[in-house]
């Protein structure tokens, strides 16, 4: 195949007197192995010191392709600096300006993106082979209008900018709208002069974050470009009048839109001494419908010089002041001297932002967050930087020293309240208009907060517990929200994380399925195990009452970032769940699953009974299978005397010296000390002894009968050592039926709760 870049490819020389050991290789692998597509027709040493091998590259192209890319290609590849790839280049005169092709000076044939990462990462692999093989692929993928797949099917317009703009959402939807009256803006440079980030704001915008940001005002002018085809990334320009002639040549007239502007910006005094800006979007073809790339050009110069530059205005001849419009416009100009400096756009991380980077979808539900230590925080920081809820934080502590070994928060936040805090957080990712609300106040006390708390549980659509105190799960068990709870807590020393997710509905309370998780643990012993590890605890200055444990914040985020995703999967099923996820340092994480189920109430004086649904499923089961006798056993519950209610969350009935008849049951006592020391031991002591079941025949009803009563007259007395009632629980072919006893003689049965 012919071409005509001979001042661009240098002079001939022989393969071996390549100054270049990478291309002397590639030049000896193309001839050695023919067979894999590439013959190598030229070996060219250019007088600026770079080595060029030139090679037609046969392709499979289909009948119809999507790029002109034709079977055989005359391919240059280009070696310099061998800490540089080397550039590949397509040498034929019309070769297609496709997708992933970088714009060249003048005279130079059309550069082939070849590589997606860095030479540092590609020169790992790189091998002459390879290189054979990247480029036929390019060929064959660019035909098929496939490279790189859909995540890379768009190409900058320019190659990577000088300075990156981050501008807030509501910013640029005001300013920047159609008819939107031109405005005073400010940039500020956030972080180092390296960096070179900017932030725009208006002019009334507060941003603790960057009060002591050096500040530019600018005006900005707006353009939108007809759709670019091409694919080519270009070099940016430095001066408005390369930007001009560059959409000029893509059909479009920028400085007639800038000229239109500027008159009516030069009209607002305010903005004339501005430093000049231009806002550009850019419209790029894809398979699809064409992507916007905002781009933005910052000049050194102000709006009036600009104007100027356009030939729309000039300065008076007597050095006034102010420049005035020209009755007869020099359009010849076009910005010459207008210096430019380009800048990528970026919307500001907001919720809807930070959710599709995140992957997420966008839900913005209102979400209280009890707790704000070490798990609190950690789940907030996760779901704050995936744009997930709007968050009211609740905790009275305050930030303390030891609290930075395992915190979001740093040591500028010492002192303040771990609420306001995180709230501070919030605003400092996600800005100030998405700020986290909070209150400092005590869930299980909270005293002339208990207004402005009862506000934020009753406005909630989710509530998460992670105060790790059982006196504030209770509470908000109990609590009349509507809202549907989660609640996470650590176990041991961060070894294990539990997340409890209460059904839609509410059938399957937060102590509900605490009791169920416990009552796991009799009969798995790796949760048994979890249980029993207490966290190691070391004195602090706080108080004797506030020990703080040892515990990795390592730990601490890799377990909140596993139960935050799972808590965001469970949110989207109506079921209640229990999971535990433990770290296990040679084998990573496992989870341990447990079936939640709704629990059944029963009132009985001032005291609540709730039965798991579980539980009396199986009682039912047990029931049948022992017809026509009765059966009957131990339940195991949890006692709070404090709210009153008792949980029935397991049982045990498998003593050998049990009898049963068909009118009557009487329990054996074979093995039940040990059966009640392993229940203690496995539960940690949160399950014990709380009463008795039995069965009634077929046909009989779950109504207590005189025998019943003494039995719960016998339970009552035993249990009055802890001040605890006796549970007493009927199961009939139809029906259950509690009861419930204290201490009382058997004549009285008036005192049973039935």
């Amino acid at each position: 195949m012919t071409h005509s870049y001979a001042t661009f490819l240098g002079e001939d020389v022989a393969a071996d007197a390549l100054a270049s050991e990478r291309a002397r290789c590639v030049a000896a692998f193309v001839k050695a192995r023919p067979e894999l597509g590439a013959t190598l027709t030229a070996t060219k040493r250019h007088e600026r010191g770079y080595d060029v091998l030139v090679m037609d590259v046969a392709a499979d192209v289909p009948q119809r392709p999507v790029h002109p890319i034709r079977d055989v290609e005359p391919i240059a590849v280009v070696f310099g600096d061998d800490n540089q790839s080397p550039m590949v280049f397509a040498l034929r005169q019309d070769f297609p300006q496709a997708p992933h092709t970088n714009d060249m000076p003048d005279g130079a044939p059309i550069a082939l993106c070849l590589y997606r990462d860095g030479w540092s990462e590609v020169r790992l692999n790189w091998t002459p082979g390879t290189l054979v093989q990247k480029i036929r692929w390019w060929l064959e993928e660019t035909a098929m209008g496939a490279l790189y797949g859909e995540a890379h099917q768009i190409e900058p317009l320019f190659f990577a900018p000088n300075i990156n703009l981050t501008v807030a959402r509501d910013v640029f939807e005001e300013c920047f709208a159609p008819g939107a009256e031109p405005g005073r803006l400010v940039a500020r440079l956030a972080g180092d002069d390296v960096a070179q980030v900017w932030v725009l704001q208006r002019t009334t915008d507060q941003d603790p974050f960057l009060k002591s940001a050096p500040v530019v005002d600018v005006t900005f002018a707006e353009a939108c470009t007809p759709v670019i085809a091409d694919g080519r990334v270009r070099q940016a320009p430095g001066e408005l009048s390369e930007l001009i002639k560059m959409m000029s040549g893509l059909g479009f007239d920028l400085a007639a839109q800038l000229r239109a502007q500027l008159k009516a910006l030069m009209g607002n005094e305010a903005c004339q001494q501005n430093r000049f800006a231009l806002m550009l979007a850019a419209r790029l073809a894809t398979p699809g419908d064409p992507f916007n790339q905002l781009l933005c050009f910052i000049s050194s110069c102000t709006v009036e010089e600009t104007a100027i530059a356009l030939g729309e205005y000039a300065k008076a001849e007597d050095g006034g002041p102010a420049a005035y419009l020209l009755q007869n416009r020099d359009h010849s100009k076009i910005g010459e001297g207008i210096d430019i400096t380009s800048a990528n756009v970026a919307i500001a991380i907001d919720p809807r932002e930070a959710a599709m980077l995140s992957g997420k979808p966008l839900d913005a539900r209102k979400i209280a967050l009890a707790g704000a230590g070490a798990l609190g925080s950690a789940l907030f920081d996760i779901y704050t930087r995936q744009g997930f809820g709007q968050w009211t934080t609740i905790d009275k502590d305050h930030l303390l020293t030891h609290n930075l070994a395992r915190h979001a928060l740093h040591r500028g936040l010492l002192g303040a309240s771990k609420a306001r805090g995180l709230a501070s957080l919030s605003a400092a990712v996600l800005g100030e208009k998405h700020k986290a609300s909070h209150l400092e106040a005590d869930l299980a006390d909270p005293g002339d907060k208990t207004d402005p708390l009862r506000t934020t549980l009753d406005e909630a659509e989710l509530i998460i517990d992670a105060t790790a105190s059982a006196a504030a799960a209770r509470v908000l068990a109990v609590d009349p929200a509507k809202a549907r709870r989660a609640s996470l807590f650590l176990l041991g020393d961060a070894k294990a994380i539990v997340v409890l997710i209460e059904d839609a509905e509410r059938k399957a309370r937060l102590d509900d399925l605490e009791a169920t998780l416990v009552a796991h643990a009799i009969e798995d012993p790796r949760l048994a195990e979890q249980l029993a590890e207490l966290p190691t605890q070391i004195a602090t200055p706080a108080s004797c009452r506030a020990p703080t444990s040892r515990a990795p914040w390592s730990r601490i985020v890799t377990l909140s970032g596993i139960a935050a995703e799972y808590l965001r999967l469970a949110l989207d099923s109506t079921e209640a769940a229990i999971k535990v996820f433990r770290w296990r340092a040679d084998d990573g994480i496992d989870a341990i699953t447990i079936r939640a189920a709704g629990f059944t109430e029963t009132m009985l004086g001032e005291w609540r009974v709730r039965v798991s649904n579980n539980l009396l499923a199986d009682l039912r089961i047990r029931r049948i299978k022992a017809l026509p006798s009765e059966t009957g056993g131990v339940l195991i519950g949890a006692t709070d005397a404090w709210n009153k209610v008792i949980h029935i969350a397991a049982h045990t009935s498998d003593f050998t010296d049990s009898v049963g008849t068909p009118v009557s049951f009487e329990r054996g006592l074979e093995g039940m000390p040990d059966k009640l020391k392993h229940i203690a031991t496995a539960t940690h002591g949160a399950l014990a002894y709380v009463g008795e079941w039995h069965s009634h025949p077929e046909g009989a009803s779950a109504a207590p009968s005189g025998t019943d009563y003494i039995q719960l007259a016998g339970l009552a007395n035993m249990l009055l050592i802890d001040d605890r009632p006796a549970v007493s629980l009927i199961v009939a072919s139809d029906d259950e039926r509690v009861l419930l006893g204290r201490h009382f003689q058997p004549s009285d049965a008036k005192h049973a709760s039935a």
